[in-house]
């Protein structure tokens, strides 16, 4: 019986979103297999909710007041008190492969404990966050570049066009968007249909609604609030990709979000929150996959494209449809892995 430990950081509920939709299909190739969850608390409910074993880790939040943070201390401190923690956490689960999503300090300590490490990372050039200090940066950007180097392998979702470095492109396994396409289906009312869905890392602006509500469409929000005339909110699903289904334009900002929609073949409308969502944003729009707006304005404006512009949707969709089911990739490479470690 093969055994899977996922480790994630917790900078949103993307991390450990994506992780599950490898999971997810893990579970299904092989139902024998053991899979366990062990990271921020931010994840615990997701992950119970899949039906996977979690284990809750105190790591730190890097995203504070919807910027990543540049407090070196902080970060220190957290990783030094709980180090302990994180070893005994591996050491108990003792798996064939250890997956780790953006989680530099998880692939040191796991390949330093003697297992497979396979790091998780749509980060591979040294140009995401220029909303933190140079020297931070700098940090960030060879942390992330030794953990590359360090893992057994490397698990890329690729939706903007990138190519890996040449020192780790043996090891990088470029795959579709990360998505677990089996959900229950459900029904929104309405014609001309918009899911907006908000960041972990940042709400949805108030700007966006009131640009949104002058529209002839009905408007669906995932986050908790009051309905007004065509805005409606919808509690939280198990997987967002039952109301992605249900809707005509997909309005997102996360990368994980982003992936999902994607997989589905919706059209998508970006607006970023953060430095790092505006560089995807730009690169998806580069790709040819999604429309993007830093504007309230512009995301109304690029809304009305999408609606009366049959041939623009039409583009985009066959151009999302290029990529494979990403999430069923990886599972295979892992399942791949598994089976090549085993005595």
């Amino acid at each position: 019986m093969a055994k899977y430990l996922f480790m994630y950081v917790s900078g949103g509920a993307g991390h450990v979103g994506r992780s599950l939709t490898i999971a997810n299909y893990l579970r299904d190739m092989d139902p024998n297999s053991e899979i366990v969850f062990a990271g921020g608390k931010v994840g615990k409910r997701m992950v119970e909710e899949n039906g996977f074993r979690f284990m809750e880790l105190e790591t730190p939040e890097y995203f504070q007041d919807n910027r990543p943070t540049s407090d070196v201390k902080y970060l220190a401190c957290t990783y030094i008190r709980n180090l302990g923690r994180y070893r005994r956490a591996i050491l108990s689960i003792n798996p064939d492969i250890v997956v780790v999503d953006t989680e530099p300090l998880f692939v040191f300590l796991s390949k330093f404990l003697g297992f497979r490490t396979v790091f998780i990372n749509h980060e591979l050039i040294p140009l995401w966050v220029e909303d933190i200090s140079p020297i931070s940066r700098h940090i960030r950007d060879r942390v992330l570049r030794c953990a590359n180097e360090r893992a057994d392998a490397i698990i890329f979702p690729d939706i903007m066009g990138i190519e890996p470095d040449a020192s780790i492109k043996d090891k990088t396994h470029v795959v579709g968007p990360l998505g677990y396409t089996r959900f229950e289906r459900v029904e929104l009312k309405g014609d001309r249909r918009i899911l907006v869905v908000p960041s972990a890392t940042g709400d949805v602006p108030d700007e966006i609604l009131k640009a949104l509500e002058k529209g002839k469409y009905q408007v669906y929000v995932r986050s908790s609030g009051d309905d007004s005339g065509n805005i409606h909110f919808l509690p939280r699903a198990r997987n967002l990709m039952s109301y992605m289904d249900a809707v005509d334009v997909v309005l997102c900002s996360g990368y994980s979000t982003i992936m999902e929609a994607v997989a589905l073949g919706k059209p998508v409308v970006i607006y970023p929150t953060t430095e790092e969502q505006r560089i995807v944003g730009r690169l998806c729009e580069k790709s040819g996959i999604a429309l993007y707006s830093e504007r309230p304005e512009g995301v109304f404006e690029a809304v009305e494209r999408m609606f009366s512009d049959e041939s623009l949707r039409e583009g985009m969709v066959r151009r999302q449809r290029r990529y494979g089911n990403g999430a069923m990739q990886a599972a295979k490479v892992l399942m791949g892995l598994s089976r090549s470690s085993s005595p």
